[in-house]
């Protein structure tokens, strides 16, 4: 009688005879712990249409893989926007020559629910009315959402990189985490995904990311990096592994129940911004 039957690809392959039950019966078959690629695939073969896991996570390579010239205009965009003593006239020259994002930065200005008495007609005015830190939050999100394109595992990885990067920065802000920086803990996690939107390895990404050099460490997953107990933790939330998680929160003397807020507070934030660039 059920809608969905699911089956936990952790605890092995489903038999024979539990598929042949199964695949004559109107019930949509389910995919638990699904890992990687490779599992999602055979899945796939042996009647799966729903999956749970982290598989989505995983790097597909393109072999030769070459940036095109949209890929390289967000890239160098996303090194305006995060360099050190940013200059807004350079940045606001490269919007304006944009057009996909100068069009969605004025659409999404021009609501009803802004309230500006007449409509944004400029880039300059747009930028003096949004404000640098909000314009710097609207325009990563919108690059992230460009970068991945149209596809719905891209685009996933894109919500969960925005994901990502608010809840590394909520930690550094509500638990002083190591006395780490909000905003480099924010880009930590907003380019932890970058090999698998682009289908790049990552030892290639973070030569095009305005990074030093402990993050590019970091996102390369060098051993010994100070941030790898934040992405442990990271990943036992997204699993939901909580066993794993409430250990990790003990071990880093942590409180699980901020865990989980800050993490549902990212999910949230995330999915605002998701929402809005794709109206824009």
């Amino acid at each position: 009688m059920a809608d969905i039957v699911s089956f936990d690809l952790s605890s092995g392959k489903p038999d024979q005879a539990w598929l042949d039950r199964k695949t004559h019966r109107p019930s949509r078959m389910l995919a638990r712990g699904v890992k990687t690629q490779n599992q999602f695939q055979s899945a796939r073969d042996l009647g799966f249409v729903l999956f749970q896991g982290p598989f989505f996570k995983e790097p597909e390579y393109v072999q030769d893989r070459q940036l095109g010239s949209n890929e390289i205009a967000r890239l160098n965009l996303l090194r305006l926007l995060e360099a050190e003593d940013p200059d807004v006239n350079v940045l606001a020259e490269a919007i304006r020559s944009d057009v996909s994002v100068s069009f969605r930065l004025l659409s999404y200005l021009n609501r009803a629910w802004f309230g500006f008495r007449q409509n944004i007609q400029s880039i300059d005015q747009a930028i003096m009315l949004l404000g640098w830190s909000k314009l710097k939050s609207w325009l990563r999100a919108l690059l992230f959402v460009d970068l991945a394109g149209k596809e719905e595992v891209p685009q996933e990885l894109a919500a969960l990189s925005l994901q990502r990067g608010k809840f590394f920065e909520l930690l550094a802000v509500k638990v002083d985490y190591w006395g780490f920086n909000p905003n480099t803990l924010f880009l930590l996690g907003l380019f932890s995904l970058m090999d698998s939107i682009l289908g790049l390895p990552m030892e290639k990404v973070v030569e095009l990311l305005p990074l030093e050099a402990k993050l590019k460490a970091a996102l390369r997953h060098d051993p010994n990096n100070e941030y790898r107990p934040l992405f442990e933790l990271l990943e036992s939330l997204e699993d939901g592994d909580w066993a794993v998680l409430e250990v990790l929160t003990q071990k880093l003397f942590l409180d699980l129940s901020l865990i989980k807020d800050n993490f549902a507070q990212a999910r949230d934030w995330a999915g605002r911004f998701f929402t809005q660039t794709d109206q824009a």
